[in-house]
């Protein structure tokens, strides 16, 4: 894998020619826009005489609303296409330096069939996302993305996880399914609502697993549920990834969720900050595009750890059964 420097070495990110082009649609954006704006004022003033001989005054303060509204989409829309743009001349390169598998959809998440998949939570009312990227790392197929999973309770909406999500092809079955949750959201969980969530998705009753009498911090932090209590404490929450998981909640400041069913484990990060946030009012420098950089290396470090302690205890148990 490429460091950032050898990355910039290979001339795949031009930095200069970015910020360059970046200098070059501020100045497309505000023309576009002043543009916009006197025909939407021209539009607007001929729709307000109209309405006054109609309805009076009292339309005007709408047309006016709209009017600003209008302006203000439209400039947006400018800026859009510019971070869509220097996206994918950035991110995009970045990933195939650091493997060539990989790919990026700046405007697309991991599907939600995927995310439910996860047992992270309930039944969602919103769910969407951005910033999808997918490929192999270290010969371990990921897709990754940042999303926002919400819920509509009692008129108000609960956003359960805004942050990045995970999902990564194991090399064999888990035999149950697992979930690790902020203890927080877990005690959530377990009240009445939360328990007939979970009913709905075929849980037991008694799926809530507790690791008191084994390791009070990881029950501190965190909240389990499983339909495979001996898998879920014996063979793969071992004290390494128990750890591993404790340390990346306090280190990294976000909720941490974790869960592994099927073939797949899944790892849920909370944190409302876009990581890979980019302004057309920002310089392009080096400086800036490193921290993308290692928020990338961060995440894919995260996966490829969690990976190695699953297979790691897999193995002994698998050792321990041949003995």
């Amino acid at each position: 894998m490429k460091t950032f420097e050898e990355i910039l070495n290979t001339g795949a990110i031009n930095i200069n020619e970015l910020e360059n082009y970046r200098i070059e649609q501020i100045a497309v954006v505000n023309k576009k826009t002043k543009k916009t704006a006197i025909r939407i004022s021209i539009g607007s003033s001929i729709i307000c005489l109209i309405s006054i001989f109609i309805v009076g005054f009292i339309g005007i303060p709408i047309i006016i609303f709209i009017a600003v509204m209008a302006i203000f989409t439209s400039k947006n829309f400018y800026k859009s296409n510019f971070e869509k743009t220097v996206h994918e001349s950035i991110i995009k390169k970045m990933l195939q330096s650091i493997d060539k598998s990989f790919d990026y959809k700046p405007d697309e998440w991991i599907p939600e069939e995927e995310f439910s998949a996860s047992n992270f939570l309930p039944k969602l009312s919103n769910y969407r996302g951005q910033d999808y990227f997918y490929g192999t790392f270290e010969n371990i197929p990921v897709k990754i993305s940042q999303i926002s999973a919400s819920k509509s309770f009692q008129q108000r909406v609960i956003c359960y996880l805004e942050g990045i999500f995970i999902t990564v092809e194991f090399k064999q079955n888990f035999a149950g399914r697992t979930t690790v949750i902020p203890q927080k959201i877990a005690k959530e969980m377990t009240n009445a609502l939360g328990k007939n969530m979970y009913q709905s998705r075929d849980i037991r009753d008694d799926f809530r697993l507790t690791f008191y009498d084994v390791d009070a911090e990881f029950e501190k932090n965190f909240g389990t549920f499983t339909t495979n209590p001996d898998e879920a404490k014996n063979k793969i929450l071992k004290p390494n990834l128990r750890n591993y998981l404790n340390q990346l909640a306090k280190q990294s400041e976000r909720s941490v969720y974790f869960s592994f069913s099927g073939q797949k484990f899944f790892i849920g990060l909370n944190n409302s900050a876009d990581i890979f946030k980019i302004s057309i009012n920002n310089q392009i420098n080096e400086e800036n595009i490193k921290k993308y950089y290692i928020e990338i290396l961060t995440i894919l470090n995260y996966i490829e750890n969690i990976y190695s302690f699953i297979e790691e205890n897999l193995s002994f148990e698998n050792n321990l059964q041949f003995e």
